[in-house]
């Protein structure tokens, strides 16, 4: 027999086999929702703007956006009290105040039917009005459509570059047969489908990881990185990068919903464990790559400036005799830097 907390307007579950699903299945669904594109430009984020920043800002981020995701939790609840109370007409949708430890009254079968706010529309519809509720519409539907449009398009180009150059409609198509019929697709439904996606997500980024740090050591930079001037340099691009990749809140309604809990706090510690995972994973990924990039990136700077010094009878003008000799004994140290630094110039 459920207790009265389990039935308080606030914790009420859909029964068993209503579409429920175990709390590791929303924290799986999370990091996918995260995972997107966005995180793929982390590593030259961090290296432009240095690994100190990159770091505190990941984590600065990742402790704001479990705060928001939390608030909205709150925002839900408070919902689900509001919609109670008005399927009470006898006593005209008014609310008392009790005690945090007090037991939640037993739920009627008015506020069991009544209808619950799930969808974030339907939040900024309670709480802003009509005017918040076409403000937020208008601008998830710009979002939505800009973010469908950038994965068609990484997915048709990453299929162009290695199969037929030629089939970018198809691809198009291709990647819409595959989205389309999981958009409608009830959250609770795609648990095998999400967890695949998710293992999939993790191997790629560590191969990623692999191949990136592999190419660094063997060819060097592509092109050295520009040289900081200031503390901030780099920061300012680096925070919307951060909090792009830490971006699910307008799906954290459709993700708690079909979720199975004993108490509502269950719900905040999922999404500071979804959170605190992609906060981990950014960082095992971003910050190796970044730190590696600019050593090399100095390695290279280092031995270009000793070639044309070595080159060059008057020296480089703007280099004292220390510098120049300087440059010139870390050239005759590094052999290795001279394949890299001559693929970086090229």
């Amino acid at each position: 027999m459920s207790t009265a907390t389990e039935q308080s307007p606030i914790n009420f579950q859909p029964d068993e086999g209503d579409g429920t699903m175990a709390p590791g299945y929303a924290v799986v669904f999370c990091l996918n929702y995260m995972m997107g594109s966005g995180y793929l430009t982390l590593p030259r984020a961090f290296a432009d703007a240095g690994l100190a920043w990159g770091l505190s800002i990941l984590v600065a981020v990742s402790i704001g956006a479990t705060a928001a995701a939390e608030c909205l939790l709150d925002c839900m609840a408070r919902a689900g009290w509001i919609a109670a109370a008005r399927a009470l007409p006898e006593s005209g949708g008014s609310f008392c105040r009790v005690p945090l430890d007090a037991p939640s009254p037993p739920v009627t079968r008015l506020q069991r039917e009544a209808p619950r706010p799930v969808q974030l529309p339907d939040l900024c519809a309670l709480y802003l009005g009509d005017t918040g509720y076409a403000a937020y519409v208008t601008l998830i539907s710009g979002y939505m459509l800009g973010s469908l449009w950038c994965y068609a398009a990484i997915f048709a180009a990453a299929l162009e570059a290695n199969l037929a150059p030629s089939g970018h409609v198809l691809y198009v198509g291709l990647f819409a047969v595959f989205v389309v019929p999981l958009s409608l697709k009830d959250l609770a439904d795609q648990k095998a489908v999400q967890t695949l996606l998710a293992f999939g997500r993790v191997v790629m980024l560590a191969v990623m990881l692999v191949t990136a740090l592999t190419y660094l050591w063997s060819m060097g930079p592509i092109a050295p990185m520009p040289k900081r001037t200031g503390t901030f340099d780099g920061v300012a691009a680096l925070a919307p990068v951060v909090t792009f990749s830490l971006v699910l809140h307008h799906s954290v309604p459709q993700i708690v919903a079909p979720v199975k809990v004993r108490s509502e706090f269950d719900k905040n510690v999922l999404f500071r464990r979804a959170f605190v995972g992609a906060c981990l994973l950014y960082a095992l990924f971003a910050a190796p790559v970044a730190s590696a990039a600019a050593k090399l990136s100095s390695s290279c700077t280092e031995y270009q400036v000793a070639s044309r010094t070595q080159s060059s009878p008057r020296g480089l003008p703007g280099h004292s005799a220390s510098q120049r000799a300087a440059a010139s004994s870390h050239a005759a140290a590094s052999p290795r830097a001279a394949p890299s630094c001559a693929a970086a110039s090229s």
